[in-house]
């Protein structure tokens, strides 16, 4: 299916994944699954307008600042700090 989806979106790129479904005869939400999982593996791309393209399989500097700066990945990193701070004999910073 993988196959099938980026042969339409090569052949009509900026597609939205309603009209991919549509076009493969296949229901709106196995697509959107395929989608997001072509999408982790960078085969494909989603601009802010909700439209699918091709990709190059690289990552761009925008995707990796948004991948870097979510809330999860900022507790985590704020964690790290704080127990770098901690050693054998205590607690060198209070956080």
């Amino acid at each position: 299916m993988e196959n099938r989806i980026l042969e339409a979106l090569r052949t009509k790129d900026g597609q939205k994944s309603r009209e991919i479904a549509a076009t493969l005869s296949i229901d709106k939400k196995d697509c959107n699954s395929i989608l997001w999982k072509m999408k982790t593996k960078r085969l494909i791309w989603q601009d802010p307008s909700y439209r699918w393209h091709v990709g190059n399989g690289k990552v761009t500097a925008k995707e990796r600042t948004a991948e870097q700066d979510t809330l999860l990945s900022k507790i985590c990193r704020y964690y790290l700090q704080c127990i770098s701070l901690d050693d054998e004999t205590g607690v060198s910073l209070f956080a």
